[in-house]
């Protein structure tokens, strides 16, 4: 889906449907279509949107996510079975991100005493 989502990127909504590119779904609010390929899918509320000279800063709530059981582990996400990628804006590249490396609040306590 890299090659689908970065065309995403490179043309406006104004001028192609970007939603014929995918199969989608509505959710619980019936306000934006997800992706039935995804993997994983966050459904948001407009909690604000923030205008500047360049931009618009959207900051949304999630509501309710949907995800695939095969990438499920137990309740969790399993990163690695999920595969996610992240667009590295500094080279312009996608990279993976599904390497463990260590357990978050974790491996910090090898530095020293922690508050109790």
């Amino acid at each position: 889906m890299v090659e689908k989502t970065d065309y995403c990127g490179l043309v406006s909504g104004k001028d192609v449907d970007k939603a014929t590119l995918f199969r989608t779904f509505y959710g619980k609010l019936k306000t934006a279509p997800m992706i039935e390929e995804c993997p994983l899918n966050a459904e948001c509320s407009l909690a604000n949107h923030i205008e500047s000279a360049t931009h618009d800063l959207f900051i949304g709530e999630v509501v309710t996510t949907y995800c695939d059981k095969e990438v499920l582990e137990g309740n969790s996400v399993n990163l690695a079975k999920l595969d996610p990628i992240l667009l590295s804006m500094s080279d312009r590249t996608y990279v993976r991100v599904s390497e463990r490396i260590a357990n978050a609040f974790e491996v910090g306590k090898k530095v020293g005493p922690t508050a109790a």
